[in-house]
Order: structure tokens, then C-alpha cells, then sequence
């Protein structure tokens, strides 16, 4: 058996999802041969898709993904507030 969880992130530029999709994907290649990671954009969205057989590796993975991504939705949400000025 195999866990798979598909997650969308919209960080509101697609400049950003873009930028975040390139740098998670060359980390991703460095990934165990078991674990399962792909990232792509879709305009201002983030996709990603982790799969394993064991659930816990695939939240811990999201886990590292989703602090990876927090820098970047601040980010996000500071150019949103900047632009409402």
C-alpha cells in the first residue's frame, strides 16, 4: 500500500509558485527512491504531491514542505498588503 496526498497552495503570484516549484524539485531529486515528491505550478498555485508507503514519512515530509513554504506565503501576504497602500 501506498499513501498519497496531493496539497494546494495558492500564493497569490505565479512568479512565487513558480520560483517555489523549481527550488522544491531540485531538492526533491535527492529524495529517497521509496519517497515520492513532485512540485509544479499552475498560475499563482503550488501543487504538490507526496507518496509513500508509510503515512508518517509522507506527513513528516509535508511537514518539511509546508516550513519550507511559510517563508513564502509571508512573503505573499507582504506584497498583498503593500499593494492595498
Amino acid at each position: 500500500m501506498k499513501v498519497k496526498v496531493e496539497v494546494w497552495v495558492d500564493v497569490q503570484r505565479e512568479a512565487l509558485a513558480k520560483a517555489a516549484s523549481e527550488a522544491l524539485e531540485v531538492d526533491n531529486r535527492e529524495a529517497p527512491v521509496d519517497l515520492k515528491v513532485s512540485c509544479r505550478s499552475l498560475g499563482s498555485k503550488l501543487q504538490v504531491t507526496v507518496e509513500h508507503p508509510e503515512p508518517s514519512k509522507v506527513l513528516s515530509t509535508l511537514e518539511d514542505l509546508f516550513t519550507c513554504l511559510k517563508p513564502l506565503t509571508l512573503l505573499s501576504a507582504s506584497f498583498e498588503e503593500a499593494n492595498k497602500k
